[in-house]
C-alpha cells in the first residue's frame, strides 16, 4: 500500500525486502506504472531504492523456482529503462548468464515443486512455477 502520511522506512528493512531471500516476491515494478501514470516522484524513487538493492544481491544462483532470477530481471531492466544506468542492465546481464548456464534447453526450468505447488498431497512433483 501506499501512504503518504507515513514515515519512510530504510529499503534495507526485512518489512520491504521480505522475509527471506526469496527473490521470487519481488514486484515492484508496479511501482514505475504508478509512477509513468501519476508523476508520483516517491513511487519512483521506492522502486529505483529496490533496484538498487537488486543490484546488490542479484541472485548468481537457482532455486526451486525460475521467478526467483525473472522478477529481479524485470525489475532491473524497468530501472534501467527508467535511469539509463548501466548498472541496472550488467545486473540483468548477470542474471541472464545464470539461467543460460542453468536451464535445460529441451525441457526449460524443471525442477522438484516445493509442497503446496503440486495438486498431488502423496507425491512431489516437477514442473516450475513462474510467476
Amino acid at each position: 500500500a501506499y501512504y503518504e502520511n507515513e514515515d519512510r522506512l530504510p529499503v534495507s528493512r526485512t518489512y520491504q525486502m521480505g522475509h527471506s531471500t526469496n527473490f521470487g516476491h519481488v514486484w515492484v515494478s508496479g511501482d514505475l506504472d504508478y509512477y509513468y501514470l501519476t508523476g508520483d516522484r516517491r513511487a519512483r524513487e521506492v522502486a529505483v531504492q529496490i533496484a538498487d538493492a537488486m543490484v546488490r544481491h542479484m541472485p548468481t544462483g537457482y532455486g526451486n523456482h525460475i521467478r526467483a532470477l525473472g522478477w529481479p530481471m524485470i525489475l532491473v531492466l524497468d530501472a534501467y529503462h527508467l535511469t539509463g544506468d548501466k548498472k541496472y542492465l550488467d545486473a540483468a546481464t548477470k542474471n541472464w548468464e545464470v539461467l543460460k548456464k542453468n536451464i535445460d534447453w529441451k525441457k526449460g526450468w524443471v525442477v522438484r515443486l516445493a509442497k503446496g505447488h503440486c495438486l498431488h498431497e502423496d507425491r512431489s512433483c516437477y514442473g516450475n512455477v513462474p510467476f
